[in-house]
């Protein structure tokens, strides 16, 4: 996992005892990277530090581990008040998405570039218009006027 991309999942106390009851690992046999014991250690640590009046923590987990939690997070399961699989699930896809999503939406906008409210390019795009808008205006003032200023033509008005 060291090479692999990874993101901070903040558990509570109540998550980490969810998913620590509903994770399973295959333990015959070696240990083999993806068998989720790394994962159900890290949600361990995460457990032992949590205690009922402490914050949340922070761990550490790859996209392959998000969708192992995924899979048992059921947005029905409470924990007392808190609702542990919802609250899990938003957690979940928002790791997801910042590990998937962000770098797809990265290269969009290195083919395209970014778009902001102050686009560089607009002024050259503006200017563009306007110069069209000028050769328009001086080839028939009066259709010019029609399209863009919204202005009947000068025969409409007289009727």
């Amino acid at each position: 996992m060291d090479n692999m991309p990874s993101v901070a999942l903040e558990l509570t106390r109540a998550e980490c005892l969810y998913l620590s009851d509903v994770l399973s690992f295959q333990a015959s046999g070696p240990r083999q990277e993806g068998d989720g014991a790394g994962l159900l250690l890290k949600i361990g640590a995460a457990f032992l530090e949590t205690a009922p009046e402490k914050p949340p923590v922070s761990i550490q987990v790859s996209g392959d581990e998000l969708w192992m939690i995924r899979e048992v997070a059921k947005s029905g399961v409470a924990l007392g008040t808190e609702k542990v699989g919802l609250n899990l699930m938003a957690k979940v896809y928002q790791g997801l998405l910042s590990l998937y999503a962000q770098p797809e939406l990265k290269s969009v906008i290195e083919l395209l570039g970014e778009s902001t409210t102050e686009e560089p390019e607009r002024a050259k795009y503006q200017q563009r218009l306007e110069q069209f808008q000028r050769q328009e205006r001086s080839r028939d003032p009066e259709a010019y006027r029609r399209q863009w200023m919204g202005t009947p033509p000068a025969a409409d008005k007289a009727a």
